[in-house]
């Protein structure tokens, strides 16, 4: 996490400032890759796994309600169906808006603080998702 300082001379600064559980890899207090802060890490791998996954994750609850909202009860009135129904797709939204907020503003970089978005490296500083990359880099 970062933490933005004001020094003494009125100039602001930015500290790394660690999370409970977090540790840094090396004596040097280096960060080499998302992976070396493991509270981000697992922001990061959630926000993957949303956005691979997100569609069937919000509607397969859906489809399965519908189904047997449409054999089990044939009449499409009863409130029982209309609610089971209704619960999912207020499921869908919530998967769907919290997978928005995780891509936009849930990951932020350790190393400079913005946005780290969903590409492989961060916008701002190239700091890269997955220690590996900066092997093969």
């Amino acid at each position: 996490m970062i933490a933005r300082t004001l020094r003494a001379n009125g100039v602001c600064e930015n500290r790394q400032v660690m999370m409970p559980g977090d540790s840094l890899p090396n004596s040097r207090n280096e960060i080499r890759s998302l992976d070396d802060v493991p509270s981000v890490a697992h922001l990061a791998n959630r926000q993957q796994l949303l956005a691979k996954w997100c569609r069937a994750i919000a509607m397969a609850p859906f489809v399965i309600v519908l189904f047997e909202a449409l054999v089990v009860f044939h009449d499409s009135g009863s409130l029982v169906a209309v609610v089971a129904v209704e619960a999912t797709l207020v499921w869908g939204l919530a998967v769907v808006a919290y997978s928005f907020y995780l891509t936009f503003w849930g990951v932020k970089c350790p190393q400079c603080g913005s946005r780290f978005g969903s590409g492989a490296k961060c916008r701002s500083c190239a700091l890269p998702r997955r220690s590996d990359d900066t092997l093969e880099a």
